[in-house]
């Protein structure tokens, strides 16, 4: 004896839903989850400015010490600091997730506005640069609504808090 299946058996309807269930179901990327984080606030994002400022001197400052104690002389040892430094404050934005010293102590990451990756090497210097030749003035862009500074503008970034810092809750 064979059993035959009848079309009649097998509800349709109940298949196409199931099907569509499955069609709605989005997986989110860690990409577009930080694109969808808030912003720093402006204060935030200047005492995180400043840690980094200060991080630079003292790089700076700890090796000159160091040359000098070392016996080191001459011009060499005194370009080694300043590049040293400038390096720094030039590419901290590019360090892992997006965070230089001072953004990591505050919860912060630099990412490109439009893929949500963290920041690259060219995108952190580009911002910093322009942040040392405009200095004030890209710093009061930060007050307004989208926060962002020329630098960012140019470099396409944003700055955005971390929902994991202990600081925002």
């Amino acid at each position: 004896m064979q059993i035959e299946p009848k079309l009649t058996e097998v509800d349709f309807d109940e298949a196409q839903h199931t099907h569509q269930s499955y069609a709605s179901i989005q997986i989110k990327s860690p990409e577009s989850e930080r694109l969808s984080q808030p912003l720093a606030s402006p204060g935030r994002r200047y005492l995180g400015q400043g840690i980094d400022v200060f991080i630079t001197w003292a790089l700076f400052l700890v090796l000159l010490a160091v040359f000098n104690k070392t016996g080191a002389s001459g011009l060499q040892p005194d370009i080694l600091a300043v590049v040293v430094a400038a390096g720094y404050f030039l590419f901290a934005d590019s360090l892992p997730a997006g965070r230089s010293l001072g953004k990591l102590v505050l919860g912060m990451s630099v990412i490109d506005r439009t893929s949500g990756e963290y920041c690259t090497s060219r995108q952190s210097l580009v911002r910093n640069l322009l942040l040392l030749f405009l200095g004030g003035i890209d710093a009061f862009l930060v007050l307004f609504k989208k926060r962002q500074r020329l630098g960012d503008l140019v470099a396409n970034t944003k700055v955005i808090r971390n929902n994991n810092c202990k600081l925002d809750e």
